[in-house]
């Protein structure tokens, strides 16, 4: 499997399980969508998305912490969450254009 196809499928993973998370509502987090979140940050730490694994992990953390409170801390949650849906984006645009590089320069060289 190619580098951009392995980030890519990585990704599209991150993108559902944040869809699902933010349509589920932050605040109530399922121990399978937390598993996920784990599996999900240990995967993209393997593949060496090292910025990407400290973001979820800051997600982890601050949903985590506004668990065992009476009144969550919703904005540092929030700004976690809305961090890592901006690297998802911006990191599909990144793949597809390393994607397209690497499929040309196949073709020239």
């Amino acid at each position: 499997m190619k580098k951009e196809e392995a980030v890519g499928e990585i990704l599209e993973e991150a993108s559902q399980l944040l869809e699902d998370l933010y349509q589920g509502g932050l605040s109530t987090v399922s121990e399978s969508l937390e598993r996920e979140l784990e599996r999900l940050l240990a995967k993209a730490s393997d593949y060496g998305m090292e910025c990407f694994s400290q973001l979820l992990s800051q997600l982890l953390e601050r949903y985590r912490a506004g668990r065992h409170q009476m009144q969550g801390e919703e904005s540092a949650l929030l700004r976690a969450f809305a961090m890592a849906c901006t690297y998802v984006e911006l990191a599909k645009e990144r793949n597809a254009h390393d994607a397209a590089f690497a499929y040309y320069e196949e073709k020239v060289m």
